[in-house]
């Protein structure tokens, strides 16, 4: 069994190398673009700007004189669309930007207020997704469907999701209801392209699982009851992509049909 949960590990680390291969080696950062709000931050000539959709933060700071007047111009709370490149200066993440756009005067930031529209909000900006994987105890291969409501508030998301495991023996149909945070937290490799970066995330959820046993074998359907169903908890931690791929490990507690540890891989679609 240990041997089988390291080889299974084994395959999910040289997946997200494979994921990251390109990361590493490259001599220059690319170009890029980041929308969000900008905001000022403590330290002059330097600013924040904050994802909508996320709350996630990137300092960013001008290239020349005229980024740098349109970057304190927009700082007051305005959406733009920055462009330029990331780099690494004395020990942080800053994105040098060579042009700027506003795109309006006002944005809305992300905070850790709830409200009803804020939860109107995040239902119209779900996704969803799919995911697969092996349990172990007992061994079960699943395939499922996801969706990712959010954020509710900062860094917290709402993701339900259903997965069907299939056994020789064991079906079972399991309804997860899990809401995942997303601390400032980004593994990376020596480049600097923001789609290769690997966002952190853990969570906690509720589970209703529907499970029935049955073997057949050469016509004959041995079946083992009617189909049972018992609740559970669940326990996760992840990373992901920009781009929606994503890798988790979940743990199960008070469901003795439900595998009681889970390797997932999956991808959500932006």
């Amino acid at each position: 069994m240990l041997i089988r949960i390291a080889l299974i590990a084994l395959g999910l680390i040289l997946t997200c190398l494979n994921q990251t291969n390109e990361v590493f080696g490259q001599e220059s950062p690319p170009a890029g673009t980041m929308t969000g709000c900008l905001l000022r931050s403590g330290s002059p000539g330097f600013y924040m700007l904050q994802e909508q959709g996320t709350g996630l933060t990137t300092t960013v700071a001008g290239s020349d004189d005229l980024q740098k007047n349109d970057l304190e111009k927009y700082s007051i709370g305005s959406r733009v669309k920055l462009t330029g490149k990331l780099v690494r200066e004395e020990g942080r993440d800053v994105f040098r930007v060579t042009q700027v756009e506003q795109l309006s005067a006002t944005c809305e930031t992300t905070t850790m207020h709830v409200s009803v529209e804020s939860i109107k909000d995040a239902v119209g900006r779900a996704t969803v997704g799919i995911r697969g994987g092996l349990g172990l105890d007992p061994e079960l291969p699943f395939l499922g469907l996801h969706a990712q409501l959010g954020p509710i508030v900062k860094g917290l998301w709402f993701r339900p999701s259903y997965e069907f495991g299939f056994g020789e023996v064991t079906k079972i149909n399991s309804f997860n209801f899990d809401f995942a945070y997303f601390p400032d937290l980004t593994l990376r490799g020596k480049g600097m392209n923001q789609a290769d970066f690997w966002n952190v995330y853990f969570g906690v959820g509720g589970a209703y699982h529907l499970s029935h046993r049955n073997f057949e074998e050469e016509d004959v359907n041995i079946d083992f009851g009617d189909w049972e169903s018992e609740g559970g908890l669940n326990i996760f931690m992840g990373m992901s992509k920009r781009s929606g791929l994503f890798v988790e490990l979940r743990a199960s507690a008070y469901a003795e049909t439900n595998p009681s540890i889970k390797f997932v891989v999956g991808y959500t679609f932006r």
